[in-house]
């Protein structure tokens, strides 16, 4: 069975630190939605620790709008593999449906 839960502490094994929710909580405030942000981090703890699975959601709101937007939905990022390209969109990161409200649209 697989269960959700937030991380609201860090992640031990033995003595080191293997996850702490404080690396996005502190992030500079242009980093903090950034989805790159999340791709090094799950992409290190994968390299790192090579663990069972890693999955990854971010959820945001854009400019303090009230709406929320979910940018990244991995449930397993060892198997998916991404790879990410500052030139071009990332498929593994989500789009706003085209239902969403217009501040939430990418041109």
């Amino acid at each position: 069975m697989t269960r959700n839960f937030p991380v609201t502490r860090p992640i031990f094994d033995g003595e080191e630190v293997i996850f702490n929710p404080l690396y996005f909580v502190k992030a500079d405030v242009r980093m903090y939605g950034n989805p790159y942000l999340y791709y090094f981090y799950a992409r290190e703890l994968v390299r790192r620790y090579q663990p069972d699975r890693v999955s990854i959601r971010l959820d945001v709101q854009l400019n303090g709008y009230t709406n929320v937007v979910r940018l990244l939905d991995i449930p397993d990022f060892a198997k998916l593999n991404p790879s990410y390209s500052s030139f071009k969109h990332n498929d593994w990161i989500l789009l706003p449906e085209t239902n969403s409200p217009p501040e939430y649209r990418w041109p």
